[in-house]
């Protein structure tokens, strides 16, 4: 019961546990580890500052939690726009605007990260998220790293 209401604050818990000791300790998220990919300058392939991990954990954290809460907001107004039992006037003006611009908002934002993976997949970029372009720092594997470093690429 109770622990389903805060279900998301839970996983928000233990996603910023997680993600915080993988960016402190492996300059990496849990899952770039695992695919043993670490985050770098990505001109000289210098480690994360502390600024830049504190920015990465807050945009592997926080962003995510965000886009959750905007989503269950969005279906929950839908929901009560669709209900035949209320009123359209059980909703806020700004309700309204959001029924109406979040689907084109989560369009785009999922457009461009599929941009930005297929740009990787393709080796275009060292970034493979918009997100992580935001803390100015490549995500490369540590061998293809030093394969770049050695051919003069970085």
């Amino acid at each position: 019961g109770r622990l389903w209401i805060v279900r998301d604050e839970m996983f928000l818990l233990v996603s910023a546990v997680m993600e915080g000791y993988s960016v402190s300790h492996y300059d990496a998220s849990f899952s770039e580890h695992f695919y043993n990919l670490k985050r770098v300058h990505e001109s000289d392939g210098t480690q994360l500052t502390k600024r830049v991990q504190v920015f990465s954990w807050l945009l592997l954290v926080i962003i995510p939690y965000l886009r959750v809460k905007l989503e269950n907001y969005y279906l929950m107004i839908k929901e009560i726009r669709d209900d035949p039992d209320s009123s359209s006037h059980d909703l806020s003006l700004l309700s309204h605007h959001f029924l109406k611009i979040y689907p084109a908002v989560y369009f785009v934002w999922e457009s461009l990260f599929l941009v930005y993976r297929l740009r990787y997949l393709f080796q275009k970029s060292t970034f493979y998220t918009p997100l992580l372009r935001a803390t100015g720092k490549g995500s490369l594997s540590i061998s293809i790293f030093f394969i770049r470093l050695k051919s003069g690429l970085l």
